[in-house]
This record gives structure tokens, C-alpha cells and sequence, in this order.
């Protein structure tokens, strides 16, 4: 088990729980209410953070380039469900652009990060 916290895990674990706890607060909770556009940029910013944290780990871990297809169907299932999570958060909604950017986010975040798990950058981001 450590060894597999070791090889990135921990890290999409953490920040999954800030993602989850970001979109738990209540509507009122929220010190900063940002209106569309700005409130996509943060959605695709924190989707691309997780799938760039999962394409580290598909590095690491020697994955097929083929699970990251599998790595992006499931985070945007996540994203959907965390969508209508926030239905039943007062003050919060669901909405299907706010998903698409997550989708978006997670799919570039992906892209870009097995890239540069690829590249020279790649020692330092073990």
C-alpha cells in the first residue's frame, strides 16, 4: 500500500478531496462568486490539475497509453456525478457547460501531462 501511495497516488487523493470539498460548500460558503466565463477557467483548472496528476501516475506506473482513454472516461463520469452532487447543496447547481469543462480540463490535463512525463521536464516531476 505505501508503495502504491508512492507512485503518485497520494497526490490525486489530496486533491480530489479538495475538489470534493470545494464543491460541497454551500452556495453562502463561497467567499468569491465567479460568473461565466471565469467560472469555466476554474473548472477546466481543476480537472486539468487531476488529469495531469493521473497521467504522472500512468508514468510511473508503466501504464498502456491506452488506460489514459479509460482514465478520462472516468473522470468525467466523476465530473457528472459531481455535478448533480451540487444539486443538493444549497445554494449550488448542476450545470452541463460546468461539466463539459471539466471534461475538457481533464482530457487536456491528461494530454499535456503524459507529455511531459515524456520529455526532459519528467525527472523532476517524479
Amino acid at each position: 500500500m505505501i508503495k502504491r501511495l508512492g507512485d503518485g497516488w497520494a497526490a490525486v487523493a489530496v486533491w480530489i478531496a479538495i475538489q470534493l470539498t470545494l464543491t460541497s460548500l454551500p452556495g453562502a460558503a463561497i467567499p468569491v462568486s465567479l460568473n461565466h466565463p471565469l467560472d469555466w477557467i476554474g473548472h477546466f483548472g481543476l480537472y486539468a490539475g487531476l488529469g495531469g496528476l493521473i497521467a504522472r501516475v500512468a508514468s510511473l506506473r508503466g501504464w498502456p497509453r491506452r488506460n489514459l482513454l479509460i482514465a478520462a472516461a472516468f473522470i468525467t463520469l466523476g465530473a457528472a456525478l459531481d455535478e448533480l452532487h451540487q444539486l443538493f447543496i444549497p445554494g449550488r447547481d448542476a450545470e452541463v457547460l460546468d461539466w463539459l469543462s471539466d471534461t475538457l480540463g481533464a482530457i487536456a490535463g491528461l494530454t499535456v501531462g503524459y507529455q511531459l512525463m515524456k520529455s526532459r521536464l519528467a525527472k523532476w516531476l517524479r
